[in-house]
């Protein structure tokens, strides 16, 4: 939202537009400009009290209920969801995104993994489009060790 003024994005399926909306949502609040609540800009408090302008119809009926909503807003799991704006994820989004996409394993808990789930989950990261320097940051894994395992792994 705030990465640039004229970005667009086809959203191709309900889960990429739940998360697609929570990442509007959290952006202010993540760019420490107000709460959820706060933020006049936001249409979150049209999904939480009768909407003036929003259609909300979408994703009410999608999570069911103002209280799912809610709590699905205000749940704290990693979101998915991120625009890319060039080669790999920008330096803001790259660690949410690496948690959602291993979720529910940590990014921390990947250097103690056996072998194979921790190579998987090496590729993983850069299928995504993690750089060898942002899998390092999230993992602790040296982006050489990545590197040889990526290389090896798409062979």
């Amino acid at each position: 939202m705030f990465k640039g003024r004229f970005y667009s994005k086809p959203i191709e399926d309900d889960n990429q537009l739940l998360q697609a909306m929570r990442y509007i949502h959290d952006n202010p609040v993540k760019g420490g400009r107000a709460s959820l609540l706060e933020y006049r800009w936001s249409s979150f408090h049209e999904y939480m009290t009768e909407p003036q302008i929003t259609d909300t119809s979408t994703i009410n009926a999608l999570l069911g209920s103002t209280e799912s909503f809610y709590r699905f807003s205000t749940s704290g799991l990693p979101n998915a969801y991120y625009i890319k704006t060039g080669r790999s994820i920008s330096e803001q989004d790259y660690r949410e995104v690496a948690e959602a996409a291993l979720y529910p394993l940590r990014c921390v808990q990947v250097k103690s993994l056996e072998k194979p789930p921790r190579n998987e989950a090496r590729i993983k990261l850069a299928d995504i489009g993690l750089s060898l320097k942002q899998i390092e940051l999230v993992t602790g894994i040296p982006r050489s060790t990545v590197f040889k395992i990526i290389k090896k792994g798409r062979n």
